[in-house]
């Protein structure tokens, strides 16, 4: 994982109660210079929340119910990471597909194909979601594979160059 991104990342650690009567202990991850009601009231529809167990959970915003802080969480932030934004918002292909710069192609692909599997269009459509969360997947999908041709691209020409 690359060091640049673990400081881009700002964990506010957190109890989500949703309409359906769950309880998720979960982290979210908010961008420098944004508050957890700015963070939730964000133009996407979904968030995407992190368990206890590291599971990764896409969340409809509209079935939150409340947000409590926990374990004496609060949101601190680094003057370091001035506008930038979480993996899934970064320009930074790198950033987005999760590997370091100096990755080697194989750990990019499988990193790309991890990644690819997790938001494709049918596992989505197998989870019987709802019309704008497979939006939202497939939106993140083409993130996923533009920050995945721009590295081979780029690698293409590095490589040609030399």
């Amino acid at each position: 994982m690359r060091a640049d991104y673990e400081r881009q990342k700002n964990p506010l650690k957190v109890t989500l109660h949703t309409s359906d009567g769950k309880k998720y202990n979960a982290v979210l991850m908010i961008n420098h210079g944004e508050n957890l009601v700015n963070y939730l009231n964000s133009g996407s529809e979904f968030i995407e929340i992190e368990d206890d167990h590291k599971k990764k959970i896409i969340l409809a915003k509209s079935s939150i119910q409340s947000v409590e802080p926990r374990d004496g969480a609060e949101h601190k932030v680094s003057e370091q990471v001035a506008g930038e934004k979480w993996r899934h918002h970064s320009q930074d292909p790198y950033v987005m597909l999760d590997v370091a710069m100096d990755a080697n192609d194989e750990d990019i692909r499988a990193a790309y194909h991890k990644l690819a599997r997790a938001y494709h269009p049918d596992r989505m459509a197998s989870l019987e979601l709802p019309p704008a969360m497979l939006e939202h997947g497939e939106e993140i999908l083409k993130k996923i594979n533009a920050a995945y041709e721009a590295i081979v691209s780029q690698r293409r020409k590095t490589t040609t160059a030399a």
